[in-house]
């Protein structure tokens, strides 16, 4: 599956299953088409490895070992609609691998209890 399908594919899974709010299906697809872009990766010097819905919206990427997740995704995610509550991770997840792994949940704030 390209990246796109995956996209597509998150998307209309969390649509039918009923996962999220539109208004976060809408962030994930325009945050996806920009953070799963080849040309990114490459220019920022960081690997997806994951993204998903359901619970909110959640992103994973490595980074070379002792690399700082890069400004460019700091700033995609930090500066997103205040409706959004956004939590960023470095986890031990790929250390094996030398590789610093960043977890990111996106929750909509309006729908927590």
């Amino acid at each position: 599956m390209n990246n796109f399908e995956h996209i597509s594919w998150v998307v209309d899974n969390a649509i039918e299953c009923c996962l999220s709010t539109k208004d976060e299906v809408d962030l994930y697809r325009s945050l996806s088409l920009l953070v799963w872009d080849s040309e990114n990766e490459k220019k920022y010097g960081y690997k997806m490895t994951g993204s998903g819905i359901g619970g909110g919206i959640d992103f994973s990427l490595v980074v070379p070992e002792g690399h700082p997740l890069p400004d460019f995704l700091g700033k995609l995610f930090m500066n997103i609609d205040t409706i959004f509550d956004v939590k960023i991770t470095k986890t031990d997840l790929y250390k094996d691998r030398e590789q610093d792994h960043f977890s990111i949940l996106i929750n909509d704030s309006r729908t927590k209890e």
